[in-house]
């Protein structure tokens, strides 16, 4: 299956310029071969009004209810000029340059991260797996947890030179185990 160029962007929200703490609610997907543009923004707020628990909630329902305004005005317009609509020739050089125009830094409440580049058999799934990857943070499993507990005290033992004196190792019983690192026995 032949793959396709896909340019992207994720959207954050970063309302203290301050701090420069940001939360990822969106992305932006562009497949310029295939005629596709497409995003997919953050629906549910609750961890933003989390996160940034010192914001009125309604700040980030407005700015992402405009901010999805301008994405609808861009998609028409790159579609029109650029990408096709069944009018207009593909042109792939300005699809480029009004996406990353689109996408480039700005300073505001809702802005784009640096414009990355994937391939991808089918651009509208690669949108829903980047999505779901970088916005819903869907490889935040039980074995990615225990794995990064595991590098973490990898890395705490190995620094203070007493990785060779632990070895890995089930502690428990038949209907519960533990992975730990215990210092063999003399």
């Amino acid at each position: 299956m032949k793959k396709f160029v896909c340019h992207y962007a994720l959207l954050r929200f970063r309302p203290f310029v301050e701090t420069g703490e940001f939360a990822n609610v969106g992305v932006v997907l562009m497949a310029p071969d295939v005629g596709f543009f497409g995003y997919r923004l953050l629906t549910h707020y609750s961890r933003i009004t989390r996160f940034f628990h010192q914001l009125d909630r309604g700040v980030y329902l407005r700015g992402k209810g405009l901010f999805k305004q301008e994405i609808d005005r861009f998609a028409a317009d790159l579609r029109r000029l650029a990408i096709g609509d069944g009018h207009a020739p593909l042109d792939l050089a300005l699809a480029g340059q009004l996406f990353t125009e689109f996408v480039r830094p700005r300073e505001a409440m809702l802005q784009f991260d640096d414009q990355r580049i994937a391939l991808a058999d089918d651009p509208q799934a690669k949108l829903d797996a980047l999505f779901d990857h970088y916005i819903e943070r869907n490889f935040v499993t039980r074995e990615y947890q225990e794995r990064l507990l595991e590098t973490m005290v990898r890395k705490l033992l190995v620094g203070r030179q007493l990785g060779a004196a632990y070895r890995a190792e089930k502690v428990g019983n038949p209907e519960f185990t533990v992975n730990f690192s215990v210092r063999p026995s003399p």
